[in-house]
């Protein structure tokens, strides 16, 4: 790894140390710091990690008051629900509406004012999708856009987590890969620098109705630094680049989807390389890399996830880039609504007809953290050391072979479970999946419920 490159991984390395407080990072962190002092000098790492030490602390400060909350969406229906930022649900009059702040028990506080003007149009555009699409094509145009996965059906979310295609739904970096690409084709006629840089200004103004996710705001920076280089004739490495990208969001939110983000592309920008073999690491090298987190973090995994994606992929992206069409159009292209509407059910279709034969692929494992650990400690090494990437891909590997051997399962319980929990999809596709020959008894159960859960031979009664 090239000095710059190494510098920036040890300050995210500490960045991330500070705020999350795991003793997990505190080897990678060590082992990076050794690595530089030895090679290159500690002297320059000093003075930098005092500064973010520094930094660290003083954006740790930056929270909501604890006795007020703001207001991330409402659902109308017989009732004013608003959904917090604090995750909670708390019913509200008609006078509060979302960027606002409120007390828990729904009184408000502030209102959010021109600093929630995005906040409230995308609100509005989510409203003018379900007005234009019928459900549940509408959440699934919502989702894909303006990254708000709230009217999502549990059925279809549970098919794309069992199928390993939901990140096709968490707005990235091939989201606003495809919006920027579909710009610079707008903007042809026009010379390259001018069409870079009007690319990136409307993109600039675009990324506030997507809600801001980290993984969004990664790829953004990304495209914009990648794009500038290129312009302008300079050698990229792309490795550098995520990792400084990274390294600056790192003072926000060290979030799931952050890990996942940046561990996904740090896969590809590792894996590039001429020829078919680095086609082959580019392209398995993202599921490879997150892998080990998702089975720390959610202890399920589908090991077909990237022939799923693969064979989705050219869909989605149709889908996305009509879907974005009718949103900048207003709706008003009744050709280019029926076309987006269409694919949306194409796509929704794909995903269920994928999921009987792909659900083989399904594990729920949960091997030893040290297992985990000692794999991706390796993988850490082997890139520091710019090691061959057939020694990553064959250790990465031997992580998802041995995933069989750790196996749990629940088998012949009779278990009591809520219809709100059972029905859930994060519970479908998550401890569900450890489930096997039990008798689950309930007050309710949807349809698509009942048949994920019954193909592990589970049987349920609904008890009122």
């Amino acid at each position: 790894m090239e000095r710059h490159s190494l510098f920036v991984l040890t300050l995210l390395f500490l960045s991330a140390f500070l705020k999350l407080k795991t003793l997990f990072l505190l080897p990678f962190l060590v082992f990076s710091v050794f690595v530089y002092t030895v090679r290159f000098s500690f002297r320059d790492l000093f003075f930098s990690a005092v500064c973010v030490a520094v930094a660290v602390f003083l954006f740790s400060g930056l929270k909501w008051h604890k006795d007020s909350f703001k207001v991330k969406w409402i659902f109308d229906s017989d009732n004013r629900i608003a959904l917090l930022s604090n995750g909670r649900y708390v019913q509200v009059d008609d006078g509060i509406f979302v960027g606002d702040v409120i007390s828990p028990s729904g009184e408000k506080i502030s209102s959010g004012g021109i600093f929630s003007f995005f906040e409230r149009e995308r609100f509005e555009i989510a409203k003018k999708i379900e007005e234009e699409f019928e459900y549940p094509v509408s959440s699934l145009i919502e989702a894909v856009t303006l990254g708000v996965r709230y009217n999502l059906p549990e059925g279809l979310k549970t098919y794309m987590l069992l199928t390993g295609t939901y990140p096709f739904i968490a707005v990235s970096g091939l989201h606003t890969g495809i919006v920027f690409g579909l710009l610079m084709l707008l903007f042809f006629p026009l010379s390259k620098e001018k069409r870079f840089t009007l690319s990136a200004a409307v993109l600039t103004v675009l990324l506030p109705f997507t809600g801001l996710p980290v993984s969004v705001l990664r790829a953004y920076f990304f495209i914009v630094f990648v794009g500038f280089l290129k312009l302008y004739g300079r050698k990229v490495d792309y490795l550098y680049v995520l990792l400084l990208t990274a390294f600056l969001l790192s003072f926000s939110e060290i979030s799931t989807g952050f890990i996942l983000s940046f561990l996904a592309v740090a896969g590809i920008a590792i894996g590039m390389d001429k020829g078919i073999k680095g086609r082959i690491f580019a392209g398995t090298f993202p599921f490879l890399f997150t892998a080990p987190y998702v089975v720390y973090k959610f202890k399920v995994i589908n090991l077909f996830a990237p022939v799923s994606i693969f064979l989705l992929s050219l869909l989605f992206s149709a889908f996305l880039l009509f879907s974005f069409l009718s949103e900048i159009t207003f709706f008003k292209i009744e050709l280019i609504n029926s076309l987006t509407f269409k694919l949306g059910e194409l796509f929704i279709l794909g995903v269920k007809k994928l999921f009987v034969p792909f659900s083989a692929g399904v594990v729920y494992s949960a091997p030893p953290s040290g297992w985990i650990f000692l794999i991706t400690f390796t993988v850490f090494i082997l890139v520091v050391f710019a090691i061959k990437k057939e020694f990553i891909f064959v250790a990465l590997s031997i992580f998802l072979l041995s995933l069989p051997l750790f196996r749990e399962f629940k088998s012949g319980e009779v278990l009591t479970i809520k219809g709100k929990s059972l029905n859930s999809a994060y519970f479908i596709a998550g401890d569900g999946q450890q489930l096997r020959n039990c008798l689950i008894k309930t007050d309710y159960v949807f349809p698509f419920a009942e048949n994920v859960l019954e193909m592990k031979g589970n049987r349920i009664i609904i008890e009122k």
